[in-house]
């Protein structure tokens, strides 16, 4: 059905009244209105002869054919369902033929009338009557122009449509073309033009300019009316207010034109597809990020311009339209996908498609929306990449190890694989890293991961732990085969130069292997095995390899220092530590201050308390002592500001004790005078105690610490002594104010003579270089007697009292 045929229809029906239209054999198309006029149904009346449904009066003869075509009404019978026919006043335009196509041709019911056949005059007087009636309802006027003289008639209903007075009318064609806007005087000239030379039917919407200056939109529809020679004498037709509908159509069109232009400046891409999949509109992001262009994609199926696969396997999969209209929902893919463009270039897309319905619910299409997500898809992959790598060279990271070590240990349970793991740690990188720079140490590090990497076997598993610690995985291997595996490692980097700078560097490493044998180890405890079985070949000579076995004594040890590491951690952050003090007492001359040593324990998770010496070892050697000092350091100087300020009248005496590791930081020092000012403890009442072993090993920085510290007046004690062979040598070059002789001398000084002349010898080196002494493990009567008459300063130990925490003192 056309769009006029449809217009004509939509608006009669809206007038209230009956039309069909027919062509030459058979009635095409029928509005409601007449088919309630006829009783039958659209389906019924459609191909039956419009003769048969509507007949002219058989007293209209005298009309001519000229106004037989025309828009004047005429009289006619309805022939109904039932056989009755009925009045009606109708107006009937009949096609012609051309170029052997047949124009459909239109009859309109104005309604139904009492015929009078003595009195013509009343049938035109009815006739007229329901014209202008229709007009009225209709907002339409009909209208003549006379083309010889320009002289416009309208019919009665004009004024009032309109809403003018009859006498603003316009009374010529000129006139009327006037009130006509100049943007549409052309295609009004176009169509007249059309209409009187090659006899087609006036058709136009245009806009008038009506006395108040208000535009309104006319939907006009005419006919010409010739003489015998074909010059044109009248035109006539029938014009109505379309203004409404023309406001909403302009308001759609900008509406769509808005749709259009947000569309084409967003950055997704956005199809529309019918129910076919095939494309009927594609925005210009769309276009440009499947590399085809707006005339290459319309009309075509959407699967062959938008192509996407499997990111993973690489297989084609449906684009989301085809499981929208399928499924009639909105589908949204819950991973990025591929899309293969045009040039066989491939983007990341996430997509979604909805279905487009209209106003009874019906899906006529499908609307699909995509966004390149390359750059960010990129970004999630060297995020992936490096959770689970080090950037530094390139191999896995201990995340990643760790994860693929727990595979291998339920393969092992399951399936009792063997494998071996073995723990690699450098001998001399620290060399390289302090004379170098961490740059060389940088360098150096990837040039013997590649060194790794080439020595191990393709189905291992290589990884950088940390630092300059490594983690091989060996499958199938049992422990004659790892160690053969080690050694070949160990060889390849022995055999490493690393050069920098006109430098030559040799560097050894340490391995320790533990074998995955499916006893149902855990990935911490075998981990831990491996780290300590490193540690014990390195404390072999290094350039060593170490088999941990069951009941490795050596591998228990260093593991048992390894969990103390972990629990010091913890502790640490739990605030699980606690200060303890036991009294050093003067003991030959008692006009001397009492010294209080500070003691550190460890609440564990039981709630005991650990001693010190069940701890320190394994923070010395992890390294834990300076953080352990730290919070002595603090914790220490806020109880003794306590203690002192409590009791100002007392000389007593605060050590605090600190591991060597602690010399060897440059902020060490700045801190301790830090917390010295904010604690407000005056310095004379302190002093710090270090081991002969940890003074003699940091010569210097012990020299330069207790230097500083002892020009704001705090006092130094150095512990252990006489435990080495050099103690002597050394005591010249450290200015402290005590000599702590060592427990090993102390502790039986009163059964072995030569324990006793060693320890004269110690307070005799001590009184000469003007030091008091304090002898340890002063645990018996008889030795406190015998150091007292050697003429020791000072005496601690269990027999002069046993440690207690601090805050009880």
């Amino acid at each position: 059905m056309g769009k006029d045929v449809k217009g004509l229809l939509e608006l009669t029906e809206r007038l209230g009244v009956g039309a069909f239209f027919f062509d030459q054999n058979a009635i095409v198309e029928v509005n409601q209105s007449f088919c309630d006029l006829v009783d039958r149904t659209a389906e019924e009346l459609r191909g039956l002869s419009p003769a048969s449904i509507l007949d002219p009066y058989p007293d209209q003869s005298h009309t001519t054919p000229d106004e037989r075509t025309s828009t004047h009404p005429l009289h006619g019978w309805l022939t109904l369902a039932s056989g009755q026919k009925r009045p009606v006043l109708f107006i009937k335009q009949q096609s012609s033929k051309k170029k052997k196509t047949t124009r459909i041709s239109a009859a309109v019911v104005l309604g139904t009338i009492q015929p009078h056949a003595e009195s013509p005059d009343t049938h035109t007087i009815v006739s007229r009557e329901w014209l202008e009636l229709a007009q009225k309802a209709g907002q339409s006027i009909c209208w003549e122009w006379h083309v010889d003289n320009d002289r416009m008639l309208f019919s009665t209903s004009a004024p009032d449509v309109l809403g003018v007075p009859a006498s603003a009318l316009p009374e010529t064609g000129d006139e009327m073309l006037r009130a006509i806007p100049q943007d549409d005087q052309e295609e009004m000239r176009d169509a007249l033009t059309a209409t009187f030379s090659q006899g087609k039917p006036l058709v136009v919407e245009h806009r008038i300019t009506m006395p108040d200056g208000e535009p309104r939109w006319v939907s006009l529809r005419g006919e010409a009316i010739r003489k015998a020679d074909g010059h044109v004498t009248r035109v006539l037709g029938v014009s109505a207010d379309v203004s409404d509908r023309k406001r909403v159509e302009i308001a759609l069109r900008e509406q769509q034109e808005l749709d259009n232009v947000t569309l084409a400046s967003i950055a997704d891409g956005v199809v529309r597809t019918d129910t076919n999949g095939l494309v009927d509109y594609i925005n210009p992001a769309a276009c440009r990020l499947v590399g085809f262009s707006f005339e290459e994609c319309r009309g075509r199926p959407l699967r062959e311009i938008y192509r996407v696969f499997d990111e993973t396997t690489r297989a084609p999969r449906p684009t989301p339209v085809e499981r929208c209209l399928d499924q009639a929902r909105p589908i949204v893919t819950s991973k990025p996908r591929m899309l293969l463009r045009s040039d066989d270039s491939e983007l990341a897309v996430r997509d979604s498609a909805s279905p487009l319905k209209n106003g009874t619910g019906e899906i006529v299409g499908a609307v699909l929306v995509f966004r390149d997500v390359t750059p960010v898809r990129n970004l999630e992959r060297e995020m992936a990449h490096l959770a689970t790598h080090d950037p530094l060279t390139g191999l896995i990271n201990r995340r990643e190890f760790e994860t693929r070590l727990g595979q291998a240990i339920r393969t092992s349970s399951a399936t009792n694989d063997r494998y071996a793991l073995c723990y690699l740690d450098l001998d001399d990188f620290k060399i390289v890293n302090d004379t170098c720079g961490h740059s060389a140490g940088d360098q150096l590090l990837r040039q013997l991961t590649a060194v790794l990497d080439a020595a191990i076997r393709p189905g291992d598993t290589l990884a950088r732990l940390g630092g300059d610690e490594f983690g091989i995985l060996l499958h199938d291997c049992g422990p004659l085969k790892a160690q053969r595996l080690a050694t070949a490692l160990l060889d390849e980097v022995r055999r490493y130069r690393f050069f920098w700078e006109e430098r030559v560097f040799e560097v050894g490493a340490s391995i320790g292997i533990v074998l995955i044998t499916g006893s149902g180890a855990s990935l911490s405890d075998l981990l831990s095995s491996a780290d300590a079985a490193c540690y014990v070949a390195k404390e072999r000579g290094r350039n060593q390899i170490h088999l941990s076995e069951p009941d490795d004594s050596a591998v228990t040890s260093r593991y048992n220092e390894m969990q103390w590491t972990q629990r010091l951690n913890s502790a640490l952050e739990e605030n699980r530590l606690i200060l303890f003090h036991q009294s050093i007492r003067p003991i030959s001359s008692p006009g001397n201050p009492e010294i209080v040593e500070i003691l550190l324990r460890l609440k564990d998770d039981e709630g005991s308390i650990q001693e010190a010496r069940r701890f320190l070892p394994a923070a010395e050697r992890y390294r834990l002592m300076p953080s352990l000092d730290r919070w002595v350091v603090e914790e220490a100087l806020d109880l003794i500001a306590q203690k002192t300020g409590a009791q100002p009248e007392s000389k007593r005496l605060y050590a605090i004790n600190l591991s060597g590791q602690s010399f060897g930081e440059p902020e060490f020092e700045e801190f301790v005078l830090d917390r010295l000012a904010n604690a407000q403890v005056d310095p004379e009442r302190v002093c710090f105690e270090i081991t002969e072993t940890a003074a003699i090993s940091n010569m210097v920085s012990a020299g330069k610490f207790i230097a500083s510290l002892g020009q704001r007046g705090c006092r130094f004690i150095l512990d252990d002594f006489g435990s080495g062979l050099s103690s002597f040598a050394y005591l010249r070059s450290l200015p402290v104010q005590f000599l702590k002789i060592d427990g090993s001398l102390v502790r039986h000084v009163a059964q072995d003579p030569i324990l006793r002349e060693m320890v004269t010898a110690i307070h005799k080196i001590g009184r000469t270089m003007q030091l008091s002494t304090i002898a340890e493990c002063v645990e018996s009567e008889e030795a406190l007697r015998v150091v007292h008459a050697i003429g020791v300063d000072y005496a601690q130990g269990h027999h002069i009292s046993y440690p207690t925490p601090l805050e009880d003192s």
